[in-house]
């Protein structure tokens, strides 16, 4: 299994104890500070493969991300990294979202 399998239980407790707005910038940024390191790129690399097809589309695997994690399509190559079979980057809605307050801290 991945790194990202044994150190989940640590990493949840920290993130679920802060700021959730906080809490996604960190991820993002921390996934993204890892991808740009050759070492980081392949420790977080998921190696197990599900092949599928969903649609006339042939899948790596059934697991996606859904859209709205990554609201800018900022860290794409990063969450690929992790192996998800598709990644809907952005978000889906109809009309401009504005979101909660941001703290002013947040802005990397």
């Amino acid at each position: 299994m991945s790194l990202i399998f044994h150190t989940y239980p640590f990493i949840r407790k920290v993130l679920f104890s802060i700021n959730p707005e906080f809490a996604h910038k960190a991820s993002l940024y921390g996934l993204q500070k890892m991808y740009d390191c050759f070492i980081g790129r392949w420790v977080l690399h998921s190696q197990p493969i599900y092949p599928c097809s969903l649609m006339g589309l042939n899948l790596r695997n059934p697991i996606g991300l859904a859209a709205g994690f990554d609201k800018n399509a900022s860290s794409i190559d990063a969450l690929g990294n992790l192996g998800f079979g598709f990644i809907e980057a952005g978000t889906v809605t109809p009309k401009p979202q504005y979101g909660n307050k941001k703290l002013e801290f947040l802005d990397w």
